[in-house]
């Protein structure tokens, strides 16, 4: 009840930069493949459906998640 009573919405944002190695960390964690032979991800989904999508903003762009690839993908530059 003290976690929930103490929740709240962040209203401003971090502008420290995280080292690549942490940022490939975190997006592995949210929806990487974490079993390649049954192509299953580290986030649930109903029926597999793997209905998901992980962006990241940067400075240079915004990128979308590609788990299979392990990569980031440059939506909109800017």
């Amino acid at each position: 009840m003290k976690a929930l009573s103490l929740r709240a919405s962040a209203n401003e944002y971090d502008t420290t930069r995280i080292s690549r190695q942490d940022l490939s960390d975190l997006l592995w964690a949210a929806n990487g493949i974490n079993r390649p032979d049954l192509g299953k991800r580290t986030a649930p989904s109903a029926i597999n459906a793997q209905d998901i999508d992980v962006y990241v903003c940067m400075a240079s762009g915004t990128y979308l998640y590609d788990a299979k690839k392990h990569a980031l993908d440059l939506m909109i530059t800017g």
